[in-house]
């Protein structure tokens, strides 16, 4: 809701802190999400290796999107070795 301005005024900081939260807590949904918030700097300075690092998070917990997302990064070699086989 922070992220969007849904019901609250639009903050992105109180939105990474509560998405960091949720992240911390084994929440795949929300570590993707800051992967997002990291990879274009929203509410936080741009942040290549820990947009990687959150998207490994979840991917790590069986998070298909997540595992899209880092399949795509490896492929373009961004924040990581680019990888194709």
């Amino acid at each position: 809701m922070y992220q969007n301005g849904d019901g609250v005024p639009k903050d992105d900081l109180q939105a990474v802190a509560w998405f960091r939260k949720a992240a911390d807590q084994g929440y795949a949904p929300a570590q993707d999400r800051l992967g997002f918030i990291y990879l274009n700097g929203d509410g936080v300075p741009i942040d290549v290796a820990q947009a990687v690092a959150w998207f490994r998070k979840a991917a790590d917990l069986g998070y298909a999107p997540s595992q899209d997302r880092l399949g795509f990064m490896y492929q373009n070699g961004d924040g990581v070795p680019k990888t194709i086989i």
